[in-house]
């Protein structure tokens, strides 16, 4: 099965001290396989909204051939019967690659980062794959403008140590 890879790069910034290499390795924080789960999260939703809409899209083209010429007949558009399109795997987990401090325009009392994350997702042999590429990179867009991309942070992730033991 072919497989589509997609790089993808978004801000982030924290007040508690977070350095790129803090959130790495891992140093009292588990922000990065908090980023991981949510990237993960909201590819899936992606590639379920893409394998919705590419499924209808399908039925509809063959309902149009078998329409085009004959006969209008009543036909049903079941998507059950469709094979799996694009999809992601944990045998593919999401992976962040890089983080990289950013110190220009970072307000004061922030850390910003860059972080540099890759996706990849499993095709069908009929996907396009600049196709799912581009429905990937624009919903991962979208899930960063409605705020769903942070909401699918899981809430036990540790983004700052110190206020953390300060709750318990």
């Amino acid at each position: 099965m072919e497989n589509v890879t997609v790089q993808i790069t978004y801000d982030l910034a924290n007040d508690c001290g977070l350095t790129a290499e803090m959130i790495m390795e891992g140093d009292e924080n588990t922000l990065k396989e908090g980023l991981e789960a949510a990237t993960a999260t909201v590819t899936i939703k992606i590639l379920e909204d893409f394998r919705s809409s590419e499924q209808v899209r399908r039925q509809l083209r063959k309902v149009r051939r078998r329409l085009g010429s004959g006969a209008k007949s009543a036909t049903r558009l079941s998507l059950s019967q469709e094979r799996n399109l694009a999809y992601y795997s944990e045998e593919y987990p999401v992976t962040i690659d890089r983080i990289l401090d950013i110190e220009n325009g970072c307000a004061p009392g922030n850390n910003c980062l860059l972080v540099i994350s890759t996706i990849t997702a499993l095709l069908d042999p009929n996907d396009d794959k600049e196709e799912v590429k581009d429905a990937i990179v624009s919903g991962v867009q979208d899930s960063f403008a409605n705020g769903s991309f942070f909401a699918a942070v899981p809430a036990d992730t540790v983004i700052c140590p110190e206020r953390r033991r300060l709750l318990q």
